[in-house]
């Protein structure tokens, strides 16, 4: 007879993205991609992975009035790209680029007119508690050793931000374990 284990909630954190922020420029970066790897597989099944922030990327970086670290959402279901489907963000690095939305330029998964499109948001709206919580990325379930699909984000660099080197932040995987 085997015992059925019951299912847990853990975390990961990733502290991850220094940023350099130039004063009197109006930068949309590159696009960032991580995906949760699973390995070893100590566990039955992984599965409802999510993503959040500490909700002060913006006032931490000081990125400016409307800057920030945003994130491609979907409408409905799963927020997460798979692995195979990401692309570099285009544009002129270090000076501009094209919002990851954008109906011409933008990333195929995510731009606008895309199936089940949704606005780039915050992602100091995406935390642990409160409304909405944290991010679904991947619904799974992972049974074996793989990679989760991936969050896509974006640095939006205001005209008025301030200049220099910035402290990394932690962003934070959760998970449900069997």
């Amino acid at each position: 007879m085997s015992r059925r284990r019951r299912p847990q909630s853990r975390t990961r954190l990733m502290s991850i993205y220094k940023v350099r922020a130039m004063a009197r420029i109006s930068t949309i970066s590159s696009t960032f991609r991580a995906s949760m790897a699973m390995a070893e597989p100590r566990f039955i099944q992984i599965s409802n992975i999510r993503w959040y922030t500490s909700g002060s990327v913006a006032s931490s970086w000081q990125l400016g009035t409307n800057g920030g670290l945003f994130v491609a959402v979907k409408s409905t279901g799963d927020n997460g790209l798979p692995v195979a489907s990401y692309r570099q963000a285009t544009g002129t690095v270090g000076t501009s680029g094209y919002w990851m939305d954008d109906a011409t330029n933008g990333h195929e998964y995510y731009k606008s007119g895309s199936t089940n499109h949704a606005v780039p948001v915050n992602a100091d709206t995406i935390t642990s508690g409160g409304s909405p919580g944290p991010l679904l990325v991947d619904s799974g379930p992972y049974t074996e050793d793989g990679q989760s699909k991936c969050v896509v984000t974006q640095v939006k660099i205001a005209i008025n931000a301030t200049q220099g080197d910035k402290a990394a932040e932690t962003l934070t995987w959760r998970y449900d374990e069997i």
